[in-house]
């Protein structure tokens, strides 16, 4: 144990806004083209890193193989495949990532909904108060005293 290198992969994905109908929501296309996937290393041993240390302070969700003989005899490439082609990645990339992705839209289409809907509300205020002058009179004065 004292010679392994712990590896972390991490699949980050840049969210970026755009305004749709003067309401700021999540650019959908924008997120599945900046899915990338970053790999830190570091010495089980001592806990150095060999690269930088992530910037990410998101909690682990750890995957151990458990392979014990042929992990230790594995070069760093057959133990990165190993890590990519794990349960827990292909559940990601299948599954978690994408409900995510689905989530976001959900909610852009909920914030782009209550932004219409609250501009007719609005709207159908400002008609009411119109209709209330007219009613009271208020609009016809206010046109005669104009002319």
């Amino acid at each position: 144990m004292l010679r392994l290198t712990w590896i972390r992969f991490y699949g980050v994905v840049k969210a970026h806004s755009i305004t749709m109908n003067a309401e700021k929501i999540w650019d959908i296309d924008a997120l599945g083209r900046s899915f990338g996937i970053e790999q830190y290393s570091r010495n089980a041993a001592t806990g150095g890193w060999y690269t930088a240390p992530p910037p990410w302070n998101i909690a682990i969700d750890a995957y151990d193989s458990r392979d014990i003989q042929r992990f230790q005899g594995q070069p760093h490439g057959a133990r990165v495949a190993d890590i990519l082609n794990s349960a827990k990645w292909r559940a990601f990339l299948i599954s978690t990532l994408p409900n995510a992705t689905a989530e976001l839209a959900k909610n852009n289409s909920i914030q782009v909904e209550l932004r219409m809907a609250n501009d007719v509300i609005t709207a159908i205020k400002a008609s009411m108060r119109t209709v209330q002058h007219t009613e009271a009179g208020v609009i016809a004065a206010e046109e005669a005293a104009t002319a």
